[in-house]
């Protein structure tokens, strides 16, 4: 698994790297409509709709950092408390109730696309809302892919199976 922990790693690296420059032209983006507008009194209207495609994409990739990172909200004052055997399987389940709710997301964010594949942007009219939501398809597909290999981690990890449940 290590050598695919690299390779996960290099492409979560990419990704999050990608985020952060789509971050930067949000910031650009929005700062130009602001000064476009109240300095020059001259909004543009192309910059509402970036904001609007780059805010999900930027939200839901940091997503995939944040999950290969386990960095997520948890309450953990009840796993904690657990050892052994007992603590394996409440990882294992809570991962897997994380993996069934990424699925879903999946199954939803592609239909959603479906639905949505022949809606133009009202200004950046060679866009679609398909495309906007395809991040969300991505996303998800990505983090279900991590969390099998959390799980798949998790399963493999004798010392969580020992009584002191040292994890």
């Amino acid at each position: 698994m290590d050598a695919l922990d690299r390779i996960i790693g290099k492409i979560v690296n990419v990704l999050t790297l990608f985020t952060c420059l789509l971050m930067l032209l949000l910031t650009v983006v929005v700062i130009f409509e602001i000064t476009s507008r109240y300095l020059f009194n001259l909004p543009i209207t192309f910059t509402d709709e970036l904001t609007g495609i780059f805010f999900p994409w930027i939200v839901f990739l940091t997503a995939i950092d944040v999950t290969n990172r386990d960095e997520h909200i948890a309450i953990t004052m009840f796993s904690d408390k657990l050892t052994g055997g007992a603590r394996k399987f409440n990882k294992l389940l809570i991962k897997a109730i994380m993996l069934m709710f990424s699925l879903f997301m999946v199954q939803s964010s592609f239909l959603l696309c479906q639905e949505t594949a022949n809606i133009s942007l009202p200004v950046l009219r060679f866009l679609t809302k398909a495309q906007v939501y395809s991040g969300i398809v991505f996303s998800f597909s990505f983090i279900s892919l991590l969390l099998f290999l959390q799980m798949v981690k998790i399963w493999r990890d004798k010392s969580l199976t020992r009584e002191n449940g040292a994890a």
